[in-house]
């Protein structure tokens, strides 16, 4: 019997976020990186990444991925200065508390990150399956980082030079030397579109570990590396897609329309792409959210055994826990766009 709909709970939130006051939480950093606080904004978790002693950081725009032009002023490479030291961080955030985290790939945190987004109809996870599949090979699991965008930062260990990438497969890039990303829990502005306004309304999304941790980041493969080196990828299309679900990655809504959602994790799928359809389109789009769970409810193998009012308990459960992220969200970065004025 398929009782997974918990686990999928874990992938968006974690509860373990220590106190919120003036003081800063006292933990084990090497657990979990800690939430923004109303007084210290992002502090914590900037130190937090600090602290695992492996990560180049340095402030990003708030409510932006890119790098904070105000506070690095004439740096114009911010790779150089990239820092784990916690008087420069706190320097830092100490003027702008509302900064982003960003992460300096490559050389600065031996860190690659393979960056898929879904944009213009074409779904980077999907280019990056197929790719790994006609080739032969399986992506690792490892950590992945959920971006605001409806994409995902898969995070690797590199001790060696590579560089950084755009347009590797489609829409799917590479962030090494010279490149960077914005780490979780930092916050974007995104568009909601919604089925009751022709006006994409403005909310509030962080950056989320979905899967793994990042104390324990899988080394990136020979075969992975030597690819993105060699000859960019070359994407090609074919294939059978089926790498895609060993890796164990969210399922894209394209492919659950298409074919349904996989025997064995038909729970921890819907789950999770409900929670994924709530977010986009907003939690007053339950004609739209509904349709799409119906319909790939209908396109799934067995539904004796995974019935439509299990699914509709889903639907109300995770449109509350939604609703109730986007209200702390917005109330967050209503506080942290006060204090950076």
């Amino acid at each position: 019997m398929e009782r997974e709909t918990e686990k999928g709970a874990a992938l968006l939130k974690d509860d373990t976020h220590g106190s919120r006051g003036n003081q800063e939480p006292q933990h084990s950093i090497v657990d979990y990186i800690p939430e923004p606080t109303d007084e210290l904004g992002f502090l914590p978790s900037a130190l937090g990444f600090a602290r695992l002693g492996r990560f180049g950081i340095f402030p990003a725009e708030p409510f932006g991925n890119r790098p904070h032009r105000r506070l690095l002023g004439s740096f114009g490479h911010f790779e150089s200065i990239a820092t784990t030291d916690e008087g420069r961080i706190r320097h830092w955030w100490g003027i702008d508390k509302a900064s982003n985290i960003g992460i300096a790939t490559g050389a600065p945190s031996r860190l690659l990150v393979i960056d898929y987004d879904r944009r213009h109809g074409v779904d980077g996870l999907h280019s990056l399956m197929r790719w790994a599949d006609e080739n032969g090979h399986e992506i690792p699991r490892g950590v992945r980082v959920d971006t605001p965008g409806d994409g995902g930062h898969l995070y690797f260990t590199l001790e060696e030079p590579l560089r950084s990438c755009a347009g590797w497969l489609p829409n799917v890039d590479v962030r090494a030397d010279g490149g960077m990303v914005v780490a979780p829990p930092s916050v974007r502005t995104v568009s909601m579109r919604s089925s009751a306004s022709r006006t994409p309304d403005t909310g509030y999304r962080q950056y989320e570990v979905g899967r793994g941790s990042l104390t324990a980041l899988p080394p990136a493969p020979d075969w992975l590396v030597a690819a993105i080196r060699r000859d960019g990828g070359r994407y090609r299309t074919g294939g059978s897609g089926t790498a895609q679900m060993a890796s164990g990655l969210l399922i894209s809504t394209q492919d659950a329309l298409r074919d349904g959602l996989p025997v064995g994790r038909r729970n921890d799928s819907m789950h999770r792409l409900i929670c994924r359809w709530w977010a986009k389109y907003g939690t007053d789009s339950e004609n739209e959210v509904h349709s799409l769970a119906r319909a790939v409810w209908l396109k799934t193998p067995d539904t004796a055994t995974f019935p439509w009012t299990e699914v509709e308990s889903m639907l109300h459960r995770n449109r509350h826990f939604i609703a109730q992220e986007n209200t702390r969200r917005i109330n967050l970065a209503a506080r942290l766009m006060g204090r950076s004025r």
